[in-house]
């Protein structure tokens, strides 16, 4: 049986220009979106106790983990990345091992930075302990490092599951088979100058080389391309 990588397949069906962070931010500020984000994750939750299933079948943190992926994107995509981390400011102090964790860890303390514990039957229970938030941001890390739109999250994290990995250094690991389509990426996040870029790290020599060669290539076409155009003044009149 001929088994479809359907990751590949779709990223194959998108265009080449750069992946955008996601929705918009729009008009939404993040209290708004922390109240709303707890209240259905509580109604997931209670559904799951019941026994019942969501009209769409998630469970409440894999929908948590979706709806944050989108949201962390297109708060850093439009350069309000300062608004989540004064959220920050009393959790993590800087040049701390907490304050170096990755952008979704950060983003997501961020995010329910006045919901660290909510009542549940009357009680108090914390919303999301620390090993929680590294279950959810470590999914959108993986996703994230390699380019993934929130479209195709859930597809990614089952069809490449390296977040789920033990080794030191699975955070900074690529999946060989995503190579080119990460490198399209950087290229156009490169020339765009996209501001995500800032939070995705390091990348191998074998990737971020041709990256660079593509960009001066690119430039150096532009420039030449520039030089050629034909003025706009005229010696006649």
């Amino acid at each position: 049986m001929l088994l479809v990588d359907q990751t590949l397949f779709s990223i194959s069906r998108m265009n080449r220009s750069p992946i955008a962070g996601g929705a918009g931010r729009g008009d939404w500020d993040l209290p708004k979106i922390e109240a709303a984000l707890v209240d259905e994750v509580q109604l997931r939750r209670r559904l799951e106790t019941e026994k019942r299933v969501s009209s769409d079948g998630m469970s409440a943190m894999n929908w948590l983990k979706n709806a944050c992926y989108q949201i962390i994107l297109a708060w850093a995509a439009a350069d309000s990345w300062h608004e989540l981390e004064e959220r920050t400011s009393n959790r993590f102090k800087r040049g701390t091992q907490k304050a170096d964790r990755n952008i979704f860890e950060r983003g997501i303390v961020g995010i329910f930075a006045n919901s660290t514990t909510v009542q549940v039957a009357g009680k108090s229970t914390s919303f999301l302990t620390s090993r929680k938030r590294e279950r959810l941001a470590s999914p959108m890390w993986y996703a994230f490092r390699h380019y993934i739109p929130p479209a195709l999250l859930d597809g990614f994290n089952v069809q490449y599951p390296g977040h789920l990995g033990r080794e030191a250094r699975w955070q900074s690991s690529l999946e060989p088979a995503l190579y080119l389509w990460i490198q399209q990426q950087r290229f156009w996040a490169d020339v765009s100058e996209s501001s995500l870029e800032q939070f995705r790290g390091r990348y191998p020599r074998a990737i971020q080389g041709k990256v660079d060669a593509e960009v001066a290539a690119y430039w150096e076409r532009s420039q030449r391309s520039y030089q050629h155009q034909p003025s706009d003044e005229s010696s006649e009149w």
